[in-house]
């Protein structure tokens, strides 16, 4: 755990991918046991915390991907990763990231399926990956590592791109590339994004769910939203006249507009209230 960025290191795929995601700032993992990708959060749970991340092994599935998305939605650069049976349980928090745009990196080391399975090597999770998974109307972001280096190497590009697109990344592995040992060099790439220029993007992106809190508080102090407890946030009384005063005023703004006109045209009062009787003529239902 403590070799030196510069020299190789004969470790598993797994272990790069937790090797790579901590040097590609990565500070914060939310996961669940799951073979044949297990060695990526027993790595975690000491690099992490030497780094100044921090680990959370969470009760399920369903919860480490929720906790990713609270993460990530206050610009911390976060993961989470499962395999096979334990992705599909993350869909519906994988969904919400991407229609949410909240970047964030979901590490997939494929086992047989469906339901549990096996923990034989398996590509069946490629259609989920590429085509969108979730509640669909989204795409995700895919690398598929076919090496323990291009474990390390992607993950910095994993991050780089969540960050960038303001989308969830999802990196495809199986138990093969996973399991596999293979001397692998802790080396940036040469395209790879800091992770203090990763850090500074997600401060730029101003994503926070305190900022959104904070948002619908004022609306519904100014009186636009009245909250119902358990039922949601709903538009104020208030605020449905506020809109008829506005588009009152727009259109008092495009009949000041006509005036003008008509006076540029010579087109005198008269005309100008009959050419409007008409129009409205024209608009009555027909009976």
């Amino acid at each position: 755990m403590s070799a030196s960025q510069t020299e190789r290191v004969l470790i598993k795929g797994n272990e790069a991918v937790a090797f790579g995601a901590v040097d590609a700032g990565c500070r914060c993992y939310f996961g669940y046991p799951i073979t044949p990708q297990n060695e990526i959060p027993e790595a975690l749970s000491v690099l992490l915390p030497e780094n100044g991340g921090r680990f959370v092994q969470a009760e399920s599935e369903v919860a480490a991907s929720n906790m990713l998305l609270g993460a990530a939605a206050c610009g911390v650069p976060a993961m989470t990763s499962s395999s096979g049976c334990g992705i599909s349980l993350m869909q519906e928090a994988v969904s919400y990231m991407a229609g949410s745009h909240v970047p964030g990196v979901i590490v997939n080391m494929q086992r047989g399926g469906p339901g549990l399975g096996d923990i034989g090597p398996s590509q069946g999770d490629y259609f989920q990956a590429v085509k969108g998974g979730g509640h669909g109307d989204h795409r995700n972001l895919v690398l598929a590592p076919a090496t323990a280096q291009e474990c390390y190497d992607f993950m910095f590009r994993a991050f780089a791109l969540a960050f960038k697109y303001a989308n969830p990344v999802m990196v495809l592995g199986d138990a093969i590339v996973g399991q596999i040992k293979e001397p692998v060099r802790r080396e940036p790439p040469r395209d790879a994004m800091r992770p203090e220029d990763i850090r500074a993007l997600a401060k730029d992106l101003r994503i926070s769910v305190i900022t959104t809190k904070r948002a619908y508080d004022e609306l519904e102090a100014d009186g636009f939203l009245y909250t119902v407890a358990g039922k949601g946030c709903f538009v104020a009384e208030k605020n449905l006249d506020l809109i008829r005063e506005q588009k009152l005023k727009e259109l008092e703004d495009h009949l000041d507009a006509a005036v003008e006109l008509a006076a540029g045209c010579g087109v005198s009062a008269l005309e100008l209230m009959e050419m409007l009787r008409i129009l409205l003529k024209e608009e009555e239902p027909h009976v």
